[in-house]
Order: C-alpha cells, then sequence, then structure tokens
C-alpha cells in the first residue's frame, strides 16, 4: 500500500508539486491529465524528474463535458488515449474518469441511455488504454451524473468492470446527502485506487480523523475485500498548509487504518 498526494491539495505547479512531495517524503503525485499536454514527447525526461524526486506519478484525472454524447464518443476515447500513452511510457497505472458529466448538464435527469452511453464511452476508454498499461477507474464525484451509491448502481448495470474498476472517497457521498459507506461495503472487490479525505458536520474540510467519517469503518471494507492499491489524499482543511495536512494524513493513514 502506498500513499499519494492529489496536486490539486498541494497547489502549484507540476514541477514544485513534485519537488514539494518528494522533499516531504510523499511517495506519489496525481495530476489531471491537463497537466500532461506540455510534456507530451517528453516522457523520458519527465520519468527522470519523477525518479529524481522519488515520486511516483500515481495516475491522472480525466474530465470531459461529452461523456454522455454518442457523436463524440471516438473524441472522448482519442483524448483519453493521448493521456494513456504518456502514462504507460512514464509508469503510471491509472486513469482517473470522472463520474460523467455535471449534473446541471439535464436539469430534469438523466435517462438509462445516458447510463448506457457513460458505460459504453468508459468502456471504450478501458478497453484502448489498457494496451499502455495503464488501468482505468470511475470516480464518483459531488455535482455529477454519477455521485450517490444509487448512480454507481445504475451505471453498474452497463459497465464492464474487467476494464472499468472504482476510484472512491466518501467524502463526496456526504456532500450529496448520501450514504457515505455503501459503496465501499457493496462495491470493496470493484475498488483498485482510492482517494481519501475528511469532512465536518457542516461539510467543511477537516484533518483526517478528526470529521464526521468513520475513516477505519470505510478502510476495513477495503482490506477486507483485499485491496492493495495507492491511496491519494484529496482533503485540506483551512488555515493548515498542505505540507502539515497531508504528513499529518499519512501519520493517520499508517497509524490508525493500515496497522
Amino acid at each position: 500500500m502506498k500513499i499519494g498526494c492529489q496536486i490539486g491539495v498541494w497547489g502549484g505547479s507540476v514541477e514544485d508539486a513534485v519537488k514539494g512531495m518528494g522533499s516531504a517524503g510523499i511517495a506519489g503525485i496525481e495530476v489531471f491529465t491537463g497537466h500532461l499536454t506540455p510534456y507530451f514527447g517528453m516522457e523520458k525526461d519527465a520519468k527522470d524528474f519523477l525518479a529524481q524526486n522519488k515520486v511516483e506519478l500515481t495516475g491522472a484525472y480525466f474530465n470531459n463535458d461529452k461523456f454522455i454524447s454518442p457523436s463524440d464518443q471516438d473524441a472522448v476515447v482519442a483524448e483519453a488515449v493521448s493521456a494513456a500513452k504518456f502514462l504507460g511510457k512514464v509508469g503510471s497505472p491509472f486513469i482517473i474518469l470522472n463520474g460523467g458529466v455535471a449534473k446541471n448538464q439535464k436539469s430534469d435527469g438523466f435517462s438509462e441511455d445516458d447510463f448506457k452511453q457513460l458505460a459504453k464511452t468508459m468502456n471504450a476508454i478501458g478497453k484502448a488504454i489498457c494496451d499502455y498499461g495503464v488501468g482505468t477507474v470511475m470516480h464518483p464525484h459531488v455535482g455529477c451524473m454519477i455521485e450517490t451509491p444509487n448512480d454507481v448502481d445504475r451505471l453498474l448495470k452497463y459497465l464492464d468492470t474487467s476494464l472499468v474498476g472504482l476510484c472512491v472517497h466518501a467524502a463526496h457521498q456526504v456532500i450529496a446527502d448520501a450514504d457515505p459507506y455503501e459503496i465501499y461495503e457493496k462495491h470493496a472487490g470493484l475498488v483498485r485506487y482510492a482517494h481519501i479525505g475528511e469532512i465536518s458536520e457542516d461539510k467543511k474540510g477537516a484533518m483526517l480523523g478528526e470529521g464526521m467519517l468513520d475513516q477505519k469503518r470505510l478502510m476495513k471494507a477495503l482490506l477486507n475485500a483485499g485491496f492493495d492499491g495507492w491511496i491519494i489524499i484529496e482533503s485540506s482543511k483551512e488555515g493548515v498548509s498542505p505540507k502539515d495536512y497531508v504528513l499529518h494524513a499519512i501519520k493517520y493513514i499508517e497509524g490508525e487504518l493500515l496497522k
């Protein structure tokens, strides 16, 4: 089990984040696919830079507002493949798909055909990028088409889970006023990559282990299913520096959740 940090928590440029995390002893960094574009064709340099700082690129987060558009499926898949080619060459194991399009794209809700198309697009991405040694996971995300346990169940009717696994983060379900434990306890066997964060009763960021989530219950569900992948810190607290937050989180994870 390795613990990393999402660049959105750490802040700054990719280069500065890698250097900062490396100097703090943080094992991995997750970025967004948009961060990769300037480095296409520079994979060897990128791999060397990561190695020099003793930081692994754990994956890249991919979002696209055309996820449920049949006519745009090929273009969406091609964009994901471009990122996967880079990820594979630097040894990064995952692309993390956002939980579909934003809910505000369809104020009257999403149809069954929308769920079928989302799964079709995600399945196509998973099939296309495995050739580059990169796995695919989908992240239920607040404010998106897939945010609650019910949304996940609807998608799983059509998702090929041999190609696309899950990336969990319970704080999103709290914000969405849904059960934060159901996805973990019902679908832990599908989880290949995990985000971790904390949230307070008023739905603000909190120090890991000091909020409303039962972190031990969440981790127990994953460990019981044999999860042994990356845990990515994706949370912060106002007034606490990213470095202090992440180092506290690592200490808590190692000392309380994985012992």
